[in-house]
Formats: structure tokens, C-alpha cells, sequence
């Protein structure tokens, strides 16, 4: 028991560093910055003090990539692990800034029968990891974002919300697109939605007539005309959600597999764009501004005229 292990409990700007003797003396503690520098320097102190091996929150990162390269040996310490050890170091460790770093270096010393060590991982492996996270990423930020648009649609425009199984597939994102408020979709019949599913390549089961009985029975939304809070000359524009809606399709649209094949009917999108054009006082979305920054500033501009 006379090898010395270290804790390291990561933050996005600056980590801390505990390093304990084998007796459980604490031997050093130190701020690490997480930049280059502050790696290098991190890897050669360990080195330095012939750590036999640290415990570390998570199993992957950056900073267990290096510690891995450096041959350093890791332990990974599952979050409810260091949750369940805080109380029993609680009067030894104090409570310092660096006091998880502690625990999770005690851990290391003692509860080794309980952790696992990392094993470096091949290029390959590393590749297809950080592939994995992205996708992971990409569905989270899709499903958020089509929790949103379910949300305003359920409250502005139900039957936008529920006329397609999902308010994320291809078809319901160009449904929004070519019909964004309720107001263009009024005059919408069974003839013209069966040419529209055609054009979109629509392979569900569900009739037009009966994707059309769901559109129109669904409750009528509250609906009001932003453009006339925002910019009152204007006058013409479609309703509150419509600019809305719209954006929120866009995204959803290029965040993740599912994309809508671009065949909408052109004069109903230069009629959406026609709505964020006065909405915004400027020129419509085409990589000046992200969809959620757009909405941020509506968002603000109602606050700030009391809406």
C-alpha cells in the first residue's frame, strides 16, 4: 500500500489535483488550466511523482485520452461511486474546493477491488467514439427542438401538431413549411393535400381524406398577429406562429438523417419568408442569423414592447 494515487476532478476552464501517499497523507494539490500547457504540465508532475494511477470521473475525454497516451494508469469512478464516498471522507477531506479530487484519490487507494482501470483506446476505436457522441448530440438537440415546435403548435396550432405521427419526420417538417399558421392551410382539400403528399414523397397509410379529418378536427389554437406588436405599418402578414413554425422546421430539418426532399410549393415559402421578413425588419434567414437566434431576438423585441 505504499503506491501513490491522485484525483483529478475535471471542470471546463481549470481542474483540480490531489495526490495522496499510500498511507493516505495528502502529498500535493494543485489547480491544473485546461489548455496545452496545463496538460503538458499535468502529465510531467505525475510523472514526476510516480503516480502509480488516477481516478478520474469519466471514462473518456480529452484529459483520459492524455493520461492514457502519458501511460498513466486510470480508474473510472462511476458518479454515484464518488456520490456514495462523499460522507465517508467528509471529516477527512474538509471541505476544500479540491475535496472530490480527494475522494476520488482515496478511492483509488482503497477501493481498487471496486474500479476498473481504463485500457487505451486503438485510433479507430477513438474515431468511432467521437462519431458517436456527435450523433448522440444531434438526437438530443432534434428531439429538444421538436419539443418545442410540438409545445407552440399544441398551443397555436394543433392540427399542424397532429395531422402526420411525428411533428419531426420529412413530411410533417414540409407540411410546416408550405403551411405554416393556420390561416394558409384554410383553404387546403383533400385534391390539393394528395398532391402535396405526392410531391413529397409522402408513404404512410393514411388516406389525404383522413389526414384531412384530423387537421380539422383538432381544436382551434389561440392565434395573434405578432407582426402588428412588432412592426405595426405591416399589416399583411400571416399570423403570430407563422414565422415560428416555419424557423423551427427549418432546423429541425438540417439537425439530424431526416431532410425534406425541397419540392414545397415555391410561393408558400417566399410567404413564410414574406412573415420573418417583417418580423425581423431585415432579409430572411439564408446564414445570417441561426433559426434560434432569430427566435431569441423576436423573443426580446416582444419583452421589451411589454408583450
Amino acid at each position: 500500500m505504499d503506491e501513490r494515487t491522485a484525483g483529478i476532478d475535471l471542470a471546463s476552464e481549470e481542474h483540480r489535483l490531489v495526490v495522496l501517499e499510500g498511507d493516505g497523507r495528502r502529498l500535493e494539490e494543485r489547480r491544473v488550466p485546461h489548455s496545452e500547457e496545463g496538460l503538458a504540465s499535468l502529465l510531467r508532475r505525475l510523472h514526476e511523482l510516480e503516480v502509480a494511477r488516477v481516478a478520474i470521473e469519466q471514462p473518456n475525454g480529452l484529459v483520459v485520452d492524455r493520461l492514457l497516451d502519458a501511460g498513466i494508469a486510470v480508474v473510472a469512478v462511476h458518479p454515484n461511486q464518488l456520490a456514495a464516498a462523499r460522507d465517508r471522507y467528509r471529516s477527512g477531506g474538509g471541505k476544500s474546493d479540491a475535496f472530490d479530487a480527494f475522494v476520488l484519490a482515496e478511492l483509488a487507494r482503497t477501493d481498487m477491488h471496486r474500479l476498473r482501470l481504463l485500457e487505451a483506446d486503438g485510433d479507430e476505436t477513438r474515431a468511432l467514439r467521437t462519431l458517436t457522441r456527435a450523433r448522440e448530440h444531434l438526437v438530443e438537440q432534434r428531439v429538444a427542438l421538436a419539443n418545442q415546435l410540438r409545445a407552440q403548435l399544441e398551443a397555436c396550432w394543433p392540427g399542424g401538431a397532429r395531422i402526420f405521427a411525428d411533428v419531426d419526420s420529412p413530411i410533417a417538417l414540409a407540411f410546416l413549411e408550405r403551411y405554416p399558421s393556420p390561416d394558409d392551410a384554410r383553404s387546403l382539400g383533400e385534391k390539393r393535400l394528395a398532391g402535396f403528399l405526392a410531391r413529397n414523397g409522402y408513404c404512410g397509410r393514411r388516406s389525404p381524406g383522413e389526414l384531412l379529418a384530423r387537421l380539422r378536427a383538432a381544436p382551434t389554437g389561440r392565434t395573434g398577429p405578432l407582426h402588428e406588436r412588432l412592426h405595426p405599418a405591416h399589416h399583411e402578414t400571416g399570423p403570430e406562429m407563422s414565422w415560428l413554425t416555419f424557423r423551427w422546421s427549418a432546423q429541425l430539418s438540417s439537425t439530424g438523417p431526416s431532410q425534406t426532399d425541397g419540392r414545397q410549393d415555391k410561393s408558400a415559402e417566399q410567404s413564410s419568408r414574406g412573415s420573418t421578413i417583417y418580423a425581423l425588419g431585415g432579409p430572411p434567414y439564408g446564414g445570417c442569423r441561426a433559426p434560434t437566434q432569430v427566435i431569441a431576438r423576436q423573443e426580446i423585441r416582444v419583452a421589451d414592447r411589454g408583450g
